[in-house]
């Protein structure tokens, strides 16, 4: 990889969208480590990402609100509150 592209990344220009993504919290080593990977090997890394979350994906279950009640998760309760706080005219 050239060296004004590395350079660019890790010293950001200040009025550049790399320096506002840097400032937003983006870590733009991860970008540079991804630009000198061969696109074969960011597809390869890629493919092992789906691969991972398939495998997890069977591992997950549904979780609701942690301070939810069996009453509040029945649709026909939260039914009834979200038309509470309605006024006649939005009827």
């Amino acid at each position: 990889m050239r060296s004004d592209i590395e350079n660019y990344f890790l010293h950001p220009p200040a009025d550049s969208a790399a320096a506002r993504a840097a400032q937003f919290g983006i870590d733009l080593t991860l970008t540079l480590g991804n630009l000198r990977l061969t696109p074969e090997e960011r597809i390869r890394k890629l493919d092992s990402f789906i691969e991972g979350i398939a495998k997890l994906k069977p591992l997950t279950r549904l979780k609701g609100p942690t301070n939810a009640t069996s009453e509040s998760l029945k649709p026909s309760s939260c039914l009834t509150r979200a038309s509470e706080g309605r006024t006649k005219t939005e009827d």
